[in-house]
């Protein structure tokens, strides 16, 4: 891979390959990470160390952003492939980690929010890691995976889930933080339920601020603990075969990480977006007011609207910042394999579950179906992988994950997993992947189904029941679209659905929308 600030973009695509096989004695249809690098047959199983990462876009290095730094992030892709147009099924922590480690559309498992729990509807669903636990492996989760304690799986582990008890801000903040804790719940004994400056719900408004960098060690908050606990089960079971998850919570809001990470960015270095203003013609229900202003629910802003300039600045700033953290605690967890000498016997797969804007449309924060919300990262290292160190441009969506790491394991692909293996990308980045990628939010009695093929994305808000026993989308009625044509606006700045000379692109699209992810290849 080149250097960070124009990896992506330097590497050239070579066309569609029709086959593609190992090369020595591990030439097989499938590739087989049991070979080893001198093609010698391996009985050991390959351990699975899977990085969860909260709210983290692609503004990484590997993926070409040219301010933002994370070394370690980087280093992992150089060793394995970068999925460059890679979209998560919900733009939000939730509903995307559940069709993951579920391998279960949206649709099927009924979680389209923050809850229910998958199982709730899926009793009998098999959970990605408690696939790996019924063959043997260990599995073993810390921090934030599923979504909290109380949406985690325990069929999923091993051991329960570890969930650090760390505060929230730093040591400084934290009185300020009780007292205005304090303050709102004598708010809600007087029956008081909204709050009187921003107009949200009384139990969305957080006590403290959008960020802070108070001068404290890694371990002092969540994400420290996670990769120290995370790294210490690893090497307790480092005979594996093991199937390890460290969630990590960060960048998430509020963005607070130790301030030695605030100092890597200059506030004059921060490059506000181009484009701040809603897209043109977008309809009203493709914006979520009370979703982008997410930040507006913290102490120090307490606003409704979009943020500009200085504001953003500051809050762009943090994020990175935040960023900087969780990659310094990715690069524990990396080198800990490598002193434990894993690195060779371990799949790596580091994923954000949903996308994110960082002041684009003015906004901060996800829950839309724009591209900004549902491109999300993914790196995926398999030892000796024919393709380490570039970067994949086909099509692919998270749930691929669960299908991945079963063949790169030799594990059977249950039947009732709704994706696509991306291990033949591991041998060849330019094999032909799916014709189209799906996502979906669900709002105002509308599911907004939306599908992101080579040029478009298309999405459709139709009427939809989620209550009903056999929640159904009505699609012969749907109440807005929209268009956006990346060839000359890669921003999605402009809903083109009404405009004259793109009716002929929106039937077919209309169509593949419709037939699903089923029809779509790979």
């Amino acid at each position: 891979m080149k250097s960070k600030s124009n990896a992506i973009q330097s590497i050239s695509r070579r066309g569609f390959l029709l086959g593609s096989l190992l090369a020595g004695a591990c030439s097989t249809i499938r590739l087989n990470p049991l070979c080893g690098q001198d093609g010698v047959s391996r009985k050991k199983p390959m351990n699975v160390l899977f990085i969860l990462v909260d709210d983290l876009c692609p503004v990484l290095g590997c993926y070409g952003h040219p301010i933002v730094q994370t070394p370690h992030m980087d280093a992992l892709a150089k060793e394995g492939v970068v999925f460059t147009r890679n979209y998560c099924q919900v733009a939000l922590c939730s509903p995307s980690r559940t069709a993951l480690l579920s391998g279960l559309r949206p649709d099927t498992s009924r979680v389209w929010w923050i809850g229910p729990h998958f199982r709730e509807h899926v009793p009998d669903a098999l959970a990605l890691p408690q696939h790996f636990k019924n063959h043997g492996y260990h599995t073993q989760a810390f921090g934030k995976v599923y979504h909290d304690a109380k949406l985690d799986d325990p069929l999923s582990w091993s051991e329960p889930l570890y969930v650090p008890k760390t505060p929230p801000y730093g040591p400084e903040e934290m009185p300020k933080f009780f007292q205005e804790q304090q303050r709102l719940a004598e708010m809600e004994k007087t029956g008081i339920t909204t709050d009187p400056q921003t107009g949200l719900p009384l139990f969305l408004i957080m006590p403290g601020p959008s960020w802070e960098a108070p001068d404290v060690p890694d371990e002092y908050f969540w994400d420290g603990i996670v990769a120290r606990e995370a790294l210490s089960a690893i090497e307790r079971h480092k005979d594996g075969p093991f199937f390890i998850t460290a969630g990590f919570v960060k960048p998430h809001l509020p963005y607070v990480a130790p301030r030695r990470y605030f100092d890597l960015y200059a506030p004059e270095s921060i490059v506000l977006p181009e484009y701040c203003d809603v897209p043109v013609g977008a309809p009203e229900v493709a914006i979520n007011p009370q979703a982008l202003n997410e930040w507006a629910r913290y102490r120090d802003f307490r606003r409704l609207g979009p943020v500009h300039g200085e504001l953003a600045r500051e809050l762009i700033r943090a994020y990175y910042a935040a960023t900087s953290y969780v990659d310094a605690q990715t690069g524990r967890l990396l080198r800990g394999l490598d002193a434990l000498g894993l690195s060779e016997n371990t799949v790596i797969v580091l994923w954000g579950d949903n996308g994110y804007k960082l002041g684009e449309y003015g906004y901060f924060g996800k829950e839309t179906n724009f591209e900004l919300d549902t491109h999300v990262p993914l790196i995926i290292r398999a030892p000796h992988a024919p393709a380490a160190g570039q970067a994949c441009h086909a099509l692919t969506e998270s749930m691929d994950v669960y299908p991945t790491l079963c063949e790169l394991c030799g594990l059977d692909i249950p039947g009732a997993v709704e994706a696509s293996s991306l291990a033949p990308m591991l041998r060849d980045v330019d094999v032909r992947g799916k014709d189209a990628a799906f996502s979906q939010y669900f709002r105002d009695g509308l599911m907004g189904y939306s599908i992101r093929t080579e040029q478009y994305r298309y999405t459709e808000w139709v009427p939809f029941e989620p209550s009903a026993s056999a929640p159904a989308p009505d699609w012969e009625h749907p109440k807005a679209r929209e268009l956006y044509d990346h060839t000359v606006d890669p921003h999605e700045t402009r809903n083109r659905a009404g405009e004259a000379q793109y009716v002929d692109t929106i039937i077919p699209l209309h169509k593949r929308l419709k037939q699903g992810w089923r029809a779509v290849g790979a």
